[in-house]
C-alpha cells in the first residue's frame, strides 16, 4: 500500500507578518483602551448633561415651592389675624 499524502518536505513557512508578537498585542491592547476610553467619554458626557438638566429642574422646582410657601405663610398669618380678632369680638380670649 503506498501513502496517499506526501510529506511536506524540510521546507520553511513563510512569514505572513514580520512584526513581534509583544508589539502586535501591545498594539491590540491599545486599540481596546482606546474604544474603552471613548465609550467611558461619551458615558460620562451623557452623565453630565443629564445631570446638569436634573440641576436647573430641581432649582426651578425649589423655587417655585418658595414663593408658595411664602404666600402660604402671608395667608396664614392674614387668617391668625383674623382668629384673633374673631376670639376678641367673642369674647373667648
Amino acid at each position: 500500500m503506498k501513502p496517499k499524502l506526501k510529506p511536506s518536505g524540510t521546507g520553511r513557512l513563510k512569514l505572513n507578518c514580520d512584526n513581534l508578537l509583544s508589539t502586535t498585542a501591545f498594539e491590540f491592547n491599545l486599540r481596546r483602551y482606546d474604544e474603552v476610553a471613548a465609550t467611558r467619554d461619551t458615558l460620562v458626557s451623557k452623565y453630565e448633561t443629564e445631570a446638569s438638566a436634573a440641576k436647573a429642574s430641581r432649582e426651578k422646582r425649589e423655587k417655585e415651592l418658595s414663593g408658595k410657601v411664602s404666600v402660604l405663610e402671608q395667608s396664614e398669618g392674614g387668617l391668625m389675624g383674623k382668629k384673633v380678632e374673631l376670639e376678641a369680638q367673642a369674647g373667648w380670649s
